[in-house]
């Protein structure tokens, strides 16, 4: 359990949110933005994450905690990181009275989220916690 917060709290991690932040602000919004990124440096954001999800993994010492604490941890850490920093960074499009039904807030959230399982949960395999559905005794066998 300490591994699983010691990555969380690694400087990989924090890397990792930031550059996933960054591709996805450039996937969002990037349309609407003058300035346009060319998409060798969005190949290599993308590689990039993908080679800190290796380090993360190698620094996991079973594959079943991986997979059952370790992976949906990450990705509920980047979730909520990544919506902290949109918030704070563009508050005006973010605004509290903006989180009707279908609001542009709402959509942009939801399409980082979307993005996100795209990259690295394409099965929604991570999305759930599944030692909260079985025994937690048997995930350190």
């Amino acid at each position: 359990m300490n591994n699983v917060f010691s990555i969380l709290e690694s400087i990989e991690m924090a890397r990792l949110i930031g550059i996933f932040c960054h591709f996805a602000y450039w996937n969002v919004f990037g349309n609407v933005n003058p300035i346009q990124i060319d998409s060798l440096a969005k190949k290599q954001m993308y590689v990039l994450m993908y080679e800190i999800r290796e380090y993360i993994t190698s620094k996991t010492s079973s594959n079943k905690l991986f997979v059952s604490l370790t992976m949906p941890m990450v990705l509920l850490t980047i979730k909520i990181v990544s919506e902290l920093i949109f918030k704070n960074h563009y508050k005006v499009f973010f605004e509290e009275n903006s989180y009707s039904t279908n609001s542009a807030a709402i959509i942009a959230l939801d399409k980082i989220f979307y993005l996100l399982e795209k990259l690295f949960d394409e099965t929604n395999f991570y999305r759930r916690f599944t030692f909260l559905e079985s025994d937690f005794k048997n995930l350190s066998k």
